[in-house]
């Protein structure tokens, strides 16, 4: 990345070779002054394991559910 902002930025040292510590104070000045797009460096939030097992339990009642109707299909002879 850093070759990539030289290359673009002209940031040259002799003989060609890309001035990477110039282009790293570079950036990290940019972002500290918000000249960067929107970017964090925080994580984001843990999901909520409450939210999880109330999904997994609905997705279990329905496959139950849907499981129950098939087999009634079956024993009166219509399939669904």
């Amino acid at each position: 990345m850093l070759d990539a902002v030289c290359k673009s930025r002209g940031f040259l040292l002799r003989g060609g070779v890309y001035d990477t510590e110039r282009a790293a104070r570079v950036l990290l000045d940019e972002f500290r002054g918000g000249k960067i797009a929107r970017v964090t460096l925080e994580l984001p939030p843990e999901p909520d394991a409450s939210v999880e097992n109330e999904t997994a339990v609905s997705d279990m009642e329905k496959a139950a559910e849907s499981d129950a109707h098939k087999a009634e299909g079956e024993a009166h002879g219509t399939e669904e």
